[in-house]
């Protein structure tokens, strides 16, 4: 069953849940039987297979920024200050401990990038 997600804008955005195939149910019950690393390892090769080019996507998020932007020069939202939605999703050191066990793994599902312990 389709659901609703509003934007900022007054258009609503159509998104189709998902229905779980059988074979999807069987796999995914595998993946989650896997050790961390090699779970890690499963999620970054689909993470990567998924990132290709989206004119759609493209052209939702055009017309959502055009919408947006309008909004902004109407005076019906305001800007944010950058430093305050970078402080927004900023980690504290006691939420960055709570992920340091996903180091390991992650660093052999991502090997360029660096993790601080």
């Amino acid at each position: 069953m389709p659901k609703a997600v509003y934007s900022f804008s007054s258009k609503p955005v159509i998104v189709q849940e998902p229905v779980l195939h059988q074979t999807t149910k069987a796999l995914s019950e595998q993946a989650v039987q896997l050790p961390h690393t090699e779970r890690m390892e499963l999620v970054a090769r689909i993470l990567d297979s998924l990132d290709q080019p989206d004119t759609t996507m493209d052209a939702l998020w055009a017309s959502e920024a055009a919408d947006r932007l309008a909004a902004y020069r109407r005076g019906e939202i305001k800007a944010v200050a950058l430093s305050d939605v970078i402080s927004k999703y900023t980690m504290s050191a006691p939420e960055l401990q709570m992920f340091s066990h996903l180091s390991y793994a992650a660093c052999h599902a991502y090997p360029s990038v660096v993790f601080d312990s």
